[in-house]
């Protein structure tokens, strides 16, 4: 009887496929061990991390998308993210076995919040507790929160370069099912355009979204994989190349007493927050803001809109009509859908002297406390919408 020589040869590609896994595996881990101790020996957060160095990977890696297209954050995954107060930083993020940023669930809250929003609701770059969700749960709980007694929860479900499509299968496929009572849109300037930050985050392939799956997040070698392989598959998009074009003319200041060059600026902005001065994009906003005022009609849950300003409109010192376009455009959406809104832009206006931002729009820790502030101020001020949310 012969042989069958195809058998070893076989074999061999085979066990050669596996050596080439492994070796990329272990290149790839070693890529992350060089990152994460760059950074992480630097972090200041407090925490003590635990588990190998080597593991902790940007925060961001843990993302994933489930079968009904809602991204995720792995369960109990512990990540790193950059420092709003310190660039050269790190701070530990934690997430619990729901999938959120912050400690596990309580069994029976009197009243149950999700916040959802992007990464300026996420926060991933200040500690858990300089978070304004954070800092708003304690400040609605009082004396009562400081006792261990938590009337009132607050679950951050942001998550980074989200949209509003996201927030509406956040609420369907995951928060619905925690039975929350109110629901808090933290929505922002470029909700209504298609998230970038990831290359292309929307219209995934089979072969992204594979790579992607929480099947293989234990491993180091997919996401580079995937990295890699977006960048060639969306190199000739306009969108990726030009979405940050503004930055320049941002960093450059000259929007600050120059009603033109802030104009100028919108205008490359167009693909990012700019987009609030596109009228089309509010379509979109509009759809998805009517569809979570739906569910939410059906589950009892009562929605509350809360829109952040871009960092532009908050220290800008120009008499241009349009600088505050995009509130009155979310004001008008939310008032015909019925949505109680509240716009966070003359109240951080107040606060100009100060800096309250690491960038166009993630809020460092002074801003955090600005902003938790402010939140609790609309809570207290409006109980009729909160129902006794803030009382004493």
């Amino acid at each position: 009887m012969k042989a069958n020589p195809s058998r070893p040869v076989a074999a061999y590609i085979a066990l050669s496929l596996v050596m080439l896994l492994v070796f990329g595996e272990v290149s790839a881990r070693l890529a992350d061990a060089f990152f994460a101790l760059r950074i992480q020996d630097q972090e200041e957060t407090g925490q003590k991390p635990h588990g190998r160095r080597f593991a902790w990977k940007p925060i961001h890696r843990y993302l994933y998308y489930d079968h009904n297209g809602c991204v995720r954050l792995k369960p109990g995954a512990v990540g790193i993210h950059r420092s709003y107060d310190h660039p050269d930083k790190a701070v530990l993020i934690r997430v619990n076995k729901e999938g959120i940023r912050g400690p596990e669930l309580l069994d029976n809250p009197e009243n149950r919040i999700l916040f959802i929003g992007d990464s300026i609701v996420f926060d991933g770059g200040v500690p858990l507790k300089t978070t304004f969700v954070y800092q708003l749960e304690q400040k609605l709980n009082g004396d009562a929160g400081k006792g261990g007694r938590h009337r009132t929860e607050i679950l951050n479900f942001g998550t980074s370069d989200a949209g509003v499509d996201q927030y509406y299968l956040k609420l369907k496929y995951h928060g619905a099912s925690l039975k929350p009572d109110f629901v808090f849109i933290g929505l922002y300037l470029n909700d209504g355009v298609s998230p970038q930050g990831y290359l292309g985050a929307e219209n995934l392939d089979g072969f992204e979204r594979w790579l992607e799956s929480d099947f293989l997040q234990p491993f180091s070698l997919p996401a580079h994989a995937l990295k890699w392989y977006r960048r060639v598959k969306y190199a000739g998009k306009r969108e990726l190349r030009e979405r940050f074009r503004w930055v320049a003319r941002y960093r450059k200041g000259e929007y600050l007493h120059d009603a033109k060059a802030f104009q100028q600026m919108v205008a490359e902005a167009d693909l990012d927050w700019g987009a609030g001065w596109v009228p089309a994009r509010w379509e979109k906003i509009s759809y998805y803001l009517q569809k979570i005022k739906n569910l939410c009609d059906r589950l009892d849950i009562r929605p509350v809109v809360f829109f952040f300003p871009v960092g532009p409109q908050i220290y800008a010192k120009i008499d241009w009509p349009a600088l505050d376009y995009p509130q009155r455009q979310i004001e008008k959406i939310s008032t015909q859908i019925g949505i109680p809104f509240f716009d966070l832009l003359p109240y951080l206006r107040e606060l100009s002297d100060k800096q309250l931002l690491n960038d166009q729009c993630h809020y460092n820790s002074e801003g955090n406390d600005a902003v938790a502030e402010i939140l609790f101020r609309i809570i207290k001020e409006n109980d009729r919408i909160f129902g006794g949310l803030a009382r004493d």
